[in-house]
């Protein structure tokens, strides 16, 4: 029983290994900086992009729906291209 226990010990730590070493923050010049959240990280291939508003690099947002959309839309792309990815490579998703 203990051996089991072990090994699965030894499995779990060695699988947060591999996805720590495996990940990669994708930060931008176009989105505002957080010290709290990324933009996107890189995890094997797949790219999750952070909840994207649409406030500007300064931190200000449209008074314009249509133009905080655009914004949004244009913040998602930075992170797309910061990670080397393509607007025609992703698809969407809910939240998790």
């Amino acid at each position: 029983m203990r051996s089991t226990y072990v090994l699965a010990t030894l499995l779990s730590v060695g699988a947060v290994a591999t996805f720590a070493s495996d990940r990669k923050l994708v930060r931008t010049a176009e989105v505002e900086p957080s010290a709290s959240w990324s933009a996107g990280i890189v995890v094997g291939g797949t790219l999750f992009v952070s909840g994207m508003g649409g406030k500007t690099k300064s931190g200000k947002i449209s008074h314009d729906f249509n133009d905080e959309v655009k914004q949004a839309l244009d913040n998602m792309d930075a992170v797309l291209k910061s990670a080397d990815m393509t607007g025609t490579t992703w698809s969407a998703s809910g939240c998790i």
